[in-house]
């Protein structure tokens, strides 16, 4: 189903030899970092980002949100498709929803 959702289905059939597994989605939608819809390539979009924004660097020293967006990108990239738990993503989903109030604080306070 998570296949479906994250509009996969043809990327999996075409990478993976197998029926569909936790391991395969988890690789192809949490880890790929080729994969527009994976968690990782997301990340890596923001990282990107996050360095073309006023003050991303002040005196060669990162920013709070930056180093924020590096822990967890670096985090995630050195995860296994077999380490991604339950626990992995409910911290992941914390962390997130962390950065999204770090980034108002930072850049959208009134």
């Amino acid at each position: 189903m998570l296949i479906e959702i994250g509009d996969s289905v043809m990327t999996h059939r075409r990478r993976y030899n197998v029926a569909t597994a936790r391991l395969t989605v988890t690789d192809l939608l949490a880890l790929d970092q080729l994969n527009p819809r994976s968690i990782f390539y997301q990340l890596n979009e923001i990282k990107t980002e996050v360095e073309l924004l006023p003050n991303a660097t002040v005196n060669g020293q990162y920013s709070p949100f930056y180093r924020e967006v590096l822990r967890i990108y670096n985090t995630l990239s050195l995860m296994t498709p077999e380490a991604m738990t339950g626990e992995v993503y409910s911290q992941l989903e914390s962390d997130m929803e962390n950065l999204s109030d770090l980034l108002a604080k930072t850049y959208i306070s009134i």
